[in-house]
């Protein structure tokens, strides 16, 4: 008979509690890592805030959308699931999903300097509430975090049934991102592929340099 897996969820109250002080050290490493991956975001897209143009097969023929608002309240709402539901739900993952998105936007920022590329000048417009829209940058496109962010949640919850809600999330912001052409379509396209590796490669340094005990790691 296989044993139930109890998770750590906010409904057993003070179990969550305990778990939530007990994990005060990794918590602040992971808050850590999270802070360098958010400042190493502002820097490649100052980097890269003056490219040229480029062409895409598939945006140069479809129209633009004016959904902006669903392009930002999409990814506030998908980073805010991806971060909820492990902190009240699934506590002994908390640590280890908050890096795994620390390590794809670390990986991201990289692509973006690597990878520099110009918004469509048509691109339906956004406005990202203050003080985030200052750490918004127009070129910061390859690849798309709207999208590798809710697949990674798939990866990482690939032993629940949230997994399709992350699934769906990724099909979603897709639509949404191409539509309103904030991004090109190989940035779209590319998304899942190297969020796979990013998920992959994170598991594997972690196994090789024996940093789960500070990083976390997920009971898949």
């Amino acid at each position: 008979m296989i044993k139930k897996e109890n998770h750590i969820s906010i409904l057993n109250f003070k179990g969550w509690i305990k778990s939530l002080n007990i994990s005060r050290t990794y918590l602040l490493i992971s808050i850590l890592f999270f802070s360098f991956a958010g400042v190493m975001n502002y820097f490649s897209g100052k980097y890269v805030d003056n490219i040229y143009l480029s062409p895409d097969l598939i945006l140069d023929n479809i129209p633009v959308f004016n959904i902006g608002a669903y392009f930002v309240w999409g990814i506030f709402i998908t980073i805010g699931f991806f971060l909820l539901y492990p902190l009240l739900f699934r506590f002994e993952m908390f640590c280890y999903s908050f890096n795994q998105l620390s390590f794809l936007v670390i990986i991201r920022n990289i692509f973006i300097v690597l990878t520099p590329l110009q918004y469509r000048l048509e691109a339906a417009a956004v406005t990202f509430p203050w003080p985030i829209n200052s750490w918004n940058f127009d070129n910061d496109l390859f690849f798309s975090g709207h999208v590798a962010i809710p697949f990674l949640g798939f990866l990482i919850f690939k032993d629940s049934k949230v997994r399709y809600v992350f699934l769906g999330l990724t099909f979603l912001m897709a639509l949404v991102t191409i539509l309103t052409h904030r991004h090109y379509s190989i940035d779209i396209f590319a998304a899942p592929f190297i969020a796979y590796s990013c998920y992959k490669l994170f598991d594997f340094i972690l196994i090789k340099t024996k940093l789960t005990k500070f990083f976390g790691k997920g009971k898949n």
